[in-house]
């Protein structure tokens, strides 16, 4: 029997530490991702805003809005942006979105725009906004993965904070309570 049990107990550290090593993967950073962002995070730091430290220019990219519409972050210069990267199917990201939308509406002058990574589009971001109550967030996709590959976006939701000046200041690999962030966000792109 006690040999019965080590075995069971043997095979579910195994199980659990594959579990962990599958996690840490995950949080590696993707090469060619937004130079000078600390990388890497630990669970407690999961949420927190990352620096970028000096601020960098965004690398080219090309988002898709509901009418199918591209435009690229020169759209949104001389604004203060959230840019978020979410997917429908993303639980961490499904919880962020009250939040970002509490932000964004609390929030006159700041750009929240979630880019969503969904394969089924625009059809599919509107059905989750109506289930969900998301009345104040645009609707913005990267269909084909390229807009998020070019800004080594780890995993999902990332979200990055861009000034103004359209220079990253800061990141957060996670989700987040936006409104508790929100006076780090205010302060970051001050």
């Amino acid at each position: 029997m006690q040999v019965m049990v080590r075995r069971a107990l043997l095979a579910g550290g195994v199980a659990a530490a594959g579990t962990v090593a599958g996690l840490w993967w995950l949080r590696k950073p993707v090469p060619g991702g937004m130079p000078g962002a600390t990388q890497g995070a630990t669970p407690a730091g999961l949420g927190s805003i990352k620096p970028v430290s000096p601020p960098k220019v965004p690398p080219a990219l090309t988002l898709m809005n509901a009418q199918g519409k591209t435009a690229g972050l020169a759209a949104w210069h001389g604004h203060k942006l959230v840019l978020n990267f979410w997917a429908t199917w993303c639980i961490p990201c499904v919880r962020e979105m009250p939040s970002l939308q509490a932000l964004a509406k609390a929030t006159p002058g700041l750009a929240v725009v979630p880019v969503s990574a969904d394969a089924g589009g625009a059809k599919v971001v509107r059905k989750f906004y109506a289930e969900h109550k998301i009345t104040a967030l645009p609707v913005w996709l990267d269909p084909d993965g390229k807009a998020g590959a070019a800004m080594g976006i780890p995993g999902l939701p990332t979200t990055f904070l861009i000034g103004a000046d359209g220079d990253v200041r800061g990141m957060v690999e996670g989700g987040a309570e936006w409104m508790a962030l929100r006076p780090k966000v205010l302060a970051l792109l001050a």
